[in-house]
């Protein structure tokens, strides 16, 4: 008799794993059955057998939400990163007053500053160490399981929850709750890069995880004391794909002219017009050299300051990419691989290099080999969440800093030059087995396809 394992999708984002069948193979092996967080219509087409949907109690679901954050939060001193976040989570003045500026709040800017004061000393105090240890105990005691997660569970009784995650949704929980009773065994595949240093801590851990690579592995064990032998490098579905993408279109790509640089969006809490802004004027004063080179800017998919657009308009260097509009037709969490065949992977190959924040993106860019101008330097507009906060705080990019293809700068001035003499560089796809290495260390891949490489970890866990 097959053995019957879960994998619990809890939202439209993990879609991705099914669209890009990350467990084709599982499926000829095992009995498995996807569990959708409550029946929609954008789940009702995707084309997977045995689907199982549950549902949450919503006000159960804000407070483990608020407990995720707590467990990060009495645990400041495992990782730098968890300390920052604190002052993103329950900004202080400064940075209450950028994000006003930033977003729409309904409420005046005192209420916002004295209630966010207040879940910040609630948090104080329950994080002091003895009362940390009781409450901590008491609210994993106190987990409300619903009924319909009982019934799912008691009657398919599965032997593995393959759960892909951001270590931040209450089914971080509530899984190892339901484990805790119906004694199966829990695999988290760790969504993005940066979830095991800004997600929960994980106190209450699963059995084995799924990580990126070998920086990611070393921050599962020191961050979160996982033993070595639970730790999988596994890399991401999505960009496991771009590998396979990568080949077909350098084929198609290799005659094209490369007149553009490529500006990549990053969802932070930062204003990039200004970086486009000097661009634009590094362009222009320095015609002879750059001549039709244009900078391409491309908005990220889930962005939405719209508004911000019209700032870049009379900027005669800077063109914006329309058709991150066109792929928004498409829900982006489908993650329709065509679309990044069609539009954002021929960017970036096309591209002279990237610049841009400090984010995943830099990851993207070595993926293709290209060279990345990585921005940390303040601005006049960011008070206090800019580039060099979010590059200082966030210690899954310190280690950028040894990659070659990955150029830094911290300054102003140095912006200029680095663009000009990257723009002069003949070298910047150069492919090396150093190069290669570089970018193991943080993203894992060898030749097993990824849904081969999550079956392979199945086996040694079940």
């Amino acid at each position: 008799m097959k053995k019957k394992i879960f994998v619990i999708i809890s939202s439209s984002y993990y879609y991705k794993y099914i669209t890009n069948k990350s467990f084709s193979y599982l499926e000829k092996n095992y009995k498995v059955y996807y569990l959708f967080k409550e029946k929609n219509s954008n789940n009702s087409n995707l084309k997977v057998k045995n689907k199982i949907f549950y549902s949450l109690n919503k006000k159960s679901s804000i407070w483990i939400n608020y407990f995720l954050k707590f467990l990060r939060y009495s645990n400041i001193e495992k990782c730098k990163t968890f300390k920052a976040l604190q002052d993103y989570d329950f900004p202080n003045y400064d940075g209450l007053k950028q994000s006003v500026k930033q977003k729409n709040f309904n409420q005046p800017f005192l209420i916002l500053y004295l209630k966010f004061a207040l879940k910040r000393l609630i948090f104080n105090l329950l994080s002091v160490k003895y009362i940390s240890k009781i409450f901590t105990n008491y609210f994993y005691n106190k987990v409300h399981i619903e009924e319909n997660l009982h019934q799912i569970f008691s009657r398919y009784k599965p032997d593995l929850v393959i759960y892909p995650t951001h270590s931040k949704e209450p089914e971080v929980i509530k899984i190892k709750k339901l484990s805790d009773h119906y004694k199966f065994k829990t695999f988290y595949i760790i969504d993005n890069w940066d979830n095991l240093s800004t997600g929960t801590y994980y106190k209450y851990k699963p059995d084995f995880i799924g990580v990126w690579g070998k920086q990611t592995k070393m921050h599962a064990m020191t961050i979160h004391n996982f033993k070595d032998k639970n730790v999988f490098l596994i890399g991401n579905c999505r960009f496991d794909n771009y590998f396979k993408i990568k080949k077909q279109l350098l084929k198609k790509n290799k005659k094209n002219k490369k007149n553009y640089i490529l500006f990549i969006s990053s969802n932070l809490r930062v204003d990039e017009i200004y970086y486009l802004k000097l661009l634009n004027k590094i362009i222009g004063k320095n015609k002879k050299l750059f001549k039709d080179t244009k900078v391409i800017y491309r908005l990220h998919p889930q962005a939405k300051n719209y508004n911000e657009l019209d700032k870049i308009k009379d900027l005669e260097n800077i063109v914006l990419d329309k058709s991150v509009f066109a792929d928004k037709k498409v829900p982006y969490f489908k993650n329709d691989t065509s679309i990044i065949k069609k539009n954002y992977i021929p960017l970036i190959l096309n591209a002279k290099f990237l610049v841009g924040l400090v984010s995943s993106v830099v990851i993207e860019g070595l993926i293709f080999n290209k060279s990345y101008l990585a921005i940390a330097f303040k601005n006049k507009i960011d008070s206090f969440y800019n580039a060099v906060w979010w590059f200082k705080s966030f210690i899954h990019l310190n280690d950028l800093k040894k990659v070659d293809k990955v150029n830094f700068t911290f300054n102003k001035k140095k912006y200029e030059e680095q663009i000009i003499k990257m723009f002069k560089s003949k070298k910047l796809d150069k492919n090396s087995t150093k190069t290669r290495k570089q970018l193991d260390y943080f993203y894992h891949k060898d030749k097993i396809p990824y849904n081969k490489r999550i079956y392979e970890i199945v086996r040694k866990i079940l």
